[in-house]
């Protein structure tokens, strides 16, 4: 190894060097640093020098709500149109449905069947003693309020966009959110 620079006051990024620490790891020395955002993280020399580390982790987390925030926007400006969600209409059944009918439903407190859909904000919902009467309130449901929105948007079978990478950029924003509010660390790092 060659001999130390010392890097006290020096800035990398969003990172400002405070001191040296004790601690090495892998031969290489700790350095105590600030971020902008005002975390308190330890970096190596190796780590700071490497140009790859811009933060504690705060400008990861911004970048990916930026991209997060652009997505759902993309998202809500394909498919929200007339204050109804037309890749919500063409969704399938959820998983833990027991009718075999989307937006059919079992109620074990009042021991009916209950159709249930919601367009424009409002939900509209009647209870049956038999599964039959509640599919078939379903379907006229759809008819009076799903069939005019596709018609007018010839959608007769709508395309399903594949929401798993933005189910992806959710999850991520979520853990990113969570980690920012436990003070996590979002890049490998450690303390002393």
């Amino acid at each position: 190894m060659g001999k130390l620079i010392d890097l006290t006051g020096k800035k990398f990024n969003r990172l400002t060097v405070i001191e040296k620490t004790k601690e090495r790891k892998h031969g290489y020395v700790v350095w105590k640093c600030k971020c902008d955002c005002g975390n308190i993280v330890y970096y190596t020399t190796q780590t700071l020098n490497n140009k790859d580390t811009q933060s504690c982790g705060c400008y990861h987390s911004q970048r990916s709500q930026e991209v997060a925030k652009k997505s759902f926007k993309k998202y809500f400006s394909e498919n929200l149109i007339e204050g109804t969600n037309l890749q919500k209409i063409g969704q399938g059944k959820n998983k833990n449905n027991t009718s075999g009918v989307k937006g059919v439903y079992y109620n074990n407190t009042f021991k009916k069947w209950y159709a249930k859909l919601i367009f424009k904000g409002k939900t509209y919902t009647k209870g049956f003693k038999d599964i039959n009467d509640a599919i078939n309130c379903r379907k006229k449901l759809e008819e009076k309020y799903h069939a005019p929105i596709l018609k007018k948007y010839k959608k007769k079978r709508l395309y399903r966009l594949s929401l798993e990478p933005f189910l992806i950029l959710i999850n991520i924003f979520l853990l990113l959110k969570a980690q920012k509010g436990l003070n996590l660390p979002l890049t490998s790092k450690f303390k002393p």
